[in-house]
């Protein structure tokens, strides 16, 4: 996008950027430039929800081994009495398993 667009900014220029045809945003401008924008935003729009996905089902995953692949949280077989299942045995453990980055 930067690179159809002129602008007298010499370091710039140098790299090739602002060193363009259009001086101003035209429909040409758009014509020429707007495919690739319009793909760019629609691309974003769909896979920044699944970035977020993956990392509540990596977290949901570690929680699930951390029971020993069992859905339920309460285990009343526990030796101390206490009433969860967890494979971890200091608290510190527990709490980076059980809550967010």
């Amino acid at each position: 996008m930067l690179t159809n667009i002129k602008a007298d900014i010499k370091i710039l220029n140098l790299m090739g950027i602002l060193n363009g045809n259009y001086n101003e945003l035209t429909p040409d401008w758009f014509r020429n430039v707007g495919g690739a924008l319009v793909y760019a935003v629609f691309l974003e729009i769909l896979l920044s929800p699944q970035a977020h996905l993956v990392g509540y089902l990596k977290a949901k995953m570690k929680r699930w081994f951390d029971r020993g692949w069992y859905c339920d949280i309460q285990d009343t077989s526990h030796p101390s009495g206490e009433k969860v299942r967890t494979r971890k045995s200091m608290m510190l453990d527990v709490k980076n398993v059980y809550t967010g980055p």
